[in-house]
């Protein structure tokens, strides 16, 4: 069975962040909408963004007329006194809380609604936060936030790799040749969400 990577996100403010995986084709696809507040940006200029995961998301996204939302209370270490944060059942369903100073508790998971990760990586559906309403990810529109996916592309890409000389993309522990440890690295990120800079992209 072929398991899903999982990645760390550091803190936003105080300490250095890993980089997020999100619009890995760099076209915008990275907001969500609010009728209420406007956008949501998932890979904001400033901070570390969000940060998918197999089993959650972490991370933080920024909202210009209500600020910065928590994804996860690892961000802040506090999680021994307020354990919430949005969760990802491995499937793509996403649930849990998010966190926003300004805004309250946002529901990525409610009853009518709920947000997924497609099989192409885009987010679909719909959160609820009490205060500020419906926050809608759309898969059919090109801002909507996408998730970096290993795909059947990145294998044709590594396997034109396999034989090129110097430093190529499926070069991944760097050691500058391309071989079965490569491969071993390739299949542990099968059809996962794949790290930002992602070289086979």
């Amino acid at each position: 069975m072929i398991k899903r990577l999982l990645m760390m996100a550091g803190l936003i403010f105080s300490t250095p962040a890993l980089a997020e995986n999100i619009d890995p084709h760099n076209t915008g696809a990275q907001y969500g909408w609010a009728e209420n507040v406007g956008w949501i940006n998932a890979e904001p200029s400033v901070g570390g963004g969000m940060q998918v995961q197999s089993d959650k998301v972490t991370g933080w996204v920024w909202g210009e007329n209500i600020g910065w939302i928590n994804l996860h209370c690892q961000n802040n270490g506090t999680c021994a006194t307020v354990n919430y944060g949005v969760v990802n059942d491995g499937a793509g369903h996403l649930s849990g809380f998010a966190w926003g100073e300004n805004v309250g508790w946002i529901n990525v998971g409610p009853a009518h609604g709920g947000v997924t990760i497609e099989s192409d990586g885009r987010l679909s559906g719909w959160a609820w936060g009490e205060n500020i309403g419906w926050i809608r990810f759309d898969g059919s529109r090109t801002w909507s936030v996408r998730v970096c996916i290993v795909t059947l592309e990145d294998l044709a890409n590594f396997a034109s790799d396999w034989l090129e000389a110097g430093n190529p993309p499926a070069n991944l522990n760097e050691d500058r040749q391309v071989d079965l440890i490569d491969f071993d690295r390739f299949a542990e990120k099968w059809l996962d969400y794949c790290p930002d800079g992602w070289p086979l992209k």
